[in-house]
């Protein structure tokens, strides 16, 4: 989570990580699915939109990591 501060608003954005500068999208991957990503913890992708699309972007991938998860929760049970 990173937070975004101005002289009059804070905001919050949740997967978002700056990494040296670059800034990243960064997911939890479940313990139950860890297996799947080679017992990675996180998943991480590389924003490459500019700031106006940068929520649309991170929204996006935030759904598609969802889906993913379900996708491989269903073939474990």
């Amino acid at each position: 989570m990173l937070i975004l501060q101005t002289q009059h608003i804070t905001v919050k954005t949740k997967y978002l990580v700056n990494n040296n500068g670059t800034l990243m999208f960064q997911r939890r991957v479940p313990l139950g699915l860890r297996k799947y990503f080679q017992n990675k913890h996180n998943i991480r992708f590389k924003l490459t939109g500019k700031h106006s699309s940068m929520a649309a972007e991170i929204m996006k991938y935030a759904k598609q990591t969802d889906a993913l998860f379900q996708e491989l929760r269903v073939l474990l049970v």
